[in-house]
């Protein structure tokens, strides 16, 4: 029989809601992404929630959100496992078509192509995102994770610090090393001088 949910879950995942759905977007495996939506992974992520009272309730000192975020990527890695660790379904080979009537193919692809970019715009962005990425993979682990922590799973300072168990101008010191160094990578490219 499971526990009864601990009454500040429900609050406390509303007012968490936005950042957890950040770290999903981040999070979610790109092949998943055609069976899974991000209210996907944030529903079950609240209902596990609700399934780990004494988890919940121990170490007052820990935030909440954290809590949260160690039930979510659970929930990923869960997730994962299911559509991806079976070999009867292969969302590999899965081709993905719209959720719409066959009939109005050609009204939504006309649709899609007047607000894409164009196949320039489209190239310059991925090589962008491409540089930055390499940029980022060549940083130390300290630095990857403090700007990770930061930027990708939108946590201040202060919760930076309790992640990383540092003091909070220890986390504030790395961020700034961390900022400047990878600004330093992305300099080389012409993509990213001012």
């Amino acid at each position: 029989m499971d526990e009864p949910t601990p009454s500040f879950i429900p609050k406390a995942f509303l007012e968490n809601r936005e950042r957890l759905a950040r770290l999903a977007v981040r999070r979610l495996n790109p092949q998943l992404v055609y069976v899974l939506s991000v209210d996907d992974i944030l529903q079950e992520t609240f209902i596990a929630a609700q399934k780990r009272r004494l988890f919940f309730e121990s170490r007052p000192d820990v935030p909440v959100y954290f809590k949260f975020r160690v039930v979510l990527l659970q929930v990923l890695t869960d997730a994962e496992r299911r559509h991806l660790g079976t070999r009867k379904h292969d969302l590999g080979k899965e081709t993905h078509f719209g959720d719409f009537p066959c009939g109005d193919f050609e009204k939504h692809v006309e649709g899609i192509a007047a607000y894409a970019p164009s196949p320039a715009t489209q190239l310059a962005h991925e090589e962008r995102r491409a540089l930055l990425k390499h940029a980022i993979g060549e940083l130390a682990p300290n630095d990857r994770e403090i700007l990770t922590l930061r930027h990708f799973d939108g946590l201040s300072n202060q919760e930076c610090a309790n992640v990383l168990s540092i003091e909070p101008k220890a986390a504030s010191i790395r961020y700034a090393r961390a900022l400047i160094r990878l600004r330093d990578r992305l300099s080389d490219y012409s993509e990213f001088r001012l």
